[in-house]
């Protein structure tokens, strides 16, 4: 099976026109999301995303994780900031259910997934465990269905697997730099 590298194109509505304007999804990479960096400040990073995901649908600190350290949402993307900048990100089939005590709620939406972002090597939500080993050779296995890639980039599947290292299982997270697994 061939996967695609090239960007995926989406169509919004301008601004002031009413005409549609074309902005190119943004690709998920080991140091950051499409041109963004990890370092880069929150302000900067809600206004190069949202031309291509719309505006955030929530947003918060993430209190498992410590004051210092917020989350915007924008449904299946999750990006988080450490003292105002971009420090990691996890992109999760279905968004984020974050529960710790006084955190946001309402990253969770079924309803309005997140365009199919892709890493560089054309890995989105969905793919399965035989097309992440073809487009990252060098994965290394870091839990029970958990595989990270040389470069730092970790795909989970689905803890309800019951062969978890078949070719078929399907991947239902991307991250890298984030905060924690709870």
């Amino acid at each position: 099976m061939m996967l695609c590298t090239c960007a995926a194109i989406v169509v919004t509505a301008g601004a002031a026109s009413g005409r549609p304007r074309v902005s190119a999804l943004p690709v998920l990479r080991s140091n950051g999301i499409g041109s963004l960096h990890f370092g880069a400040p929150r302000q900067a990073v809600l206004a190069a995303l949202q031309p291509s995901l719309g505006r955030p649908n929530a947003g918060g600190v993430n209190t498992g994780c410590g004051k210092d350290l917020t989350e915007v949402a924008w449904h299946d993307l999750i990006a988080e900031f450490r003292n105002g900048r971009l420090s990691g990100y996890r992109f999760i089939l279905g968004g984020w259910p974050l529960t710790t005590p006084g955190s946001p709620r309402d990253h969770v939406s079924s309803t309005a997934p997140t365009p199919r972002l892709r890493t560089q090597a054309g890995i989105t939500l969905g793919a399965t465990l035989g097309q992440l080993h073809s487009a990252y050779p060098a994965l290394e296995r870091t839990g029970a269905v958990r595989w990270t890639a040389r470069d730092g980039l970790t795909f989970t599947e689905p803890s309800t697997v019951t062969r978890p290292t078949s070719p078929a299982n399907e991947i239902i997270e991307i991250q890298t730099g984030t905060c924690g697994d709870f």
